[in-house]
């Protein structure tokens, strides 16, 4: 009865949502690849704002329930099935008498299987696609029996493409073997990046962009300048002033749990990254803090990386080799993270300077760490979803703890209840 009951939903919903999109015909950006999206979802929608107005998806909401949601402008109704109710009654009322709309709609568009984006792919269409990137490991691999295999999916959003539209990838070398079957391609790149200090402390970076330097304070990370890239190139398409742009992007709030810098505790620095991970994702937060120059230790959080299938074993001990040469001090969390450390220490980084903690013991973990953080000290926080919840460590150990509702993820009822 559940999986018959979210069938209807997810039916009904959609009809309201194609409904709104034939009333109010906006121009769509959607936006899909195994990493990056919501960054890129978050700039791209940044760069429109200065000429259009836009609606995004909120959060992550980029599945068949996220999409029409996002077009519905309503909430997630998780389990309870009276706030449903209300959503597709709602949604009814605004699909047929809503007497405007956002110009520009902005959408994730994610897969946890097969199927997923080839069924929202036939009713988005979408003037602009972008695909972020595959790598060789990507997310939700588990569910796929290869990497050709999630490259597919991702590319069932091509045909979505309106006649004339654009596709835009990133750099990587599956993403660039896909074309636009109804106009244009383009292979986006960025041209490195800088991270910015205030004296010691890392407060942000600068990314550059063809001609451009785009100031992005309060994350870190180059690989983080693709999703720039992206919203400059989508910005320029839509007829948008590129110093406006280059404006909005350097004012738009930061995504919490994706490379967003913190204050913690005793002067400290965090970067937290807790919202997931994903092999190349966890290789980038590493390299980030391992090319900061500071004085205090760097230490990192790390857990476990899900959905990885068959390569579970072999990219946690590639991600404990790296983080050996990076960091000064390592926690894990959960046990797939524990293969993470003991590389680390097989790679030469002390035992002594490995600690591992069960799934359950994020909060613990942040708790040890608020009592040790010194001035310039900086903490690299990562990790999958599921039961792990690093976020509860970055509470602990952030100096404004008070602001974790606006700044961590997984900040609403239905998580904070679990």
């Amino acid at each position: 009865m559940k999986e018959y009951f979210k069938i209807i939903i997810i039916y009904l919903l959609t009809l309201e949502a194609k409904f709104i999109l034939r009333r109010h015909k906006p121009r769509v950006v959607a936006i899909t690849g195994s990493l990056g999206k919501t960054g890129t979802k978050d700039a791209v929608a940044a760069a429109l704002s200065a000429k259009y107005t836009v609606r995004k998806s909120p959060k992550t909401f980029n599945t068949e329930f996220g999409v029409p949601l996002t077009i519905l402008g309503l909430p997630n109704g998780w389990n309870n099935p009276a706030v449903w109710l209300y959503n597709i009654i709602k949604g009814f009322w605004f699909a047929m008498f809503s007497k405007s709309y956002e110009e520009v709609l902005v959408l994730e568009v994610g897969a946890d299987k097969p199927g997923d984006i080839a069924s929202l792919a036939k009713w988005i269409d979408a003037e602009v696609v972008i695909i972020t990137a595959v790598p060789e490991v990507p997310v939700h691999v588990e569910f796929y029996p290869t990497v050709e295999a999630v490259l597919k999916e991702k590319g069932e959003l091509l045909s979505s493409i309106v006649e004339g539209g654009l596709l835009m990838t990133g750099p990587d070398e599956h993403v660039t073997t896909l074309n636009n079957p109804h106009g244009e391609t383009i292979r986006v790149s960025s041209d490195g990046a800088d991270v910015v200090y205030v004296g010691s402390k890392p407060v942000g970076m600068n990314f550059n962009i063809g001609e451009y330097t785009v100031n992005m304070p309060g994350i870190l990370g180059e690989h983080q300048g693709l999703s720039i890239a992206f919203a400059l190139h989508t910005a320029e398409v839509f007829g948008v002033d590129t110093e406006d742009a280059i404006n909005a992007l350097e004012q738009m709030p930061k995504t919490p749990g994706r490379m967003r810098l913190l204050d913690g505790k005793n002067g400290s620095v965090i970067i937290d990254d807790s919202y997931n991970s994903s092999p190349t994702a966890m290789a980038a937060a590493l390299a980030a803090i391992g090319d900061l120059e500071v004085s205090g230790r760097k230490i990192a959080v790390l857990g476990d990386m899900r959905e990885l299938g068959e390569h579970t074993a072999k990219e946690h001990r590639r991600a404990g080799v790296q983080a050996a040469h990076v960091v000064d001090e390592l926690y894990t969390v959960g046990p797939e993270a524990k293969r993470l450390g003991e590389a680390a220490i097989s790679e030469g980084l002390s035992s002594a300077k490995v600690y591992s903690y069960d799934t359950d013991k994020a909060t613990e973990v942040g708790a040890l760490l608020a009592q040790q953080l010194q001035e310039s000290d900086v903490v690299l926080v990562k990790s999958s979803q599921g039961k792990l919840r690093l976020e509860k460590a970055v509470k602990e150990i952030m100096a404004e703890p008070d602001k974790a509702s606006e700044l961590l993820v997984r900040q609403e009822a239905q998580w904070l209840s679990r």
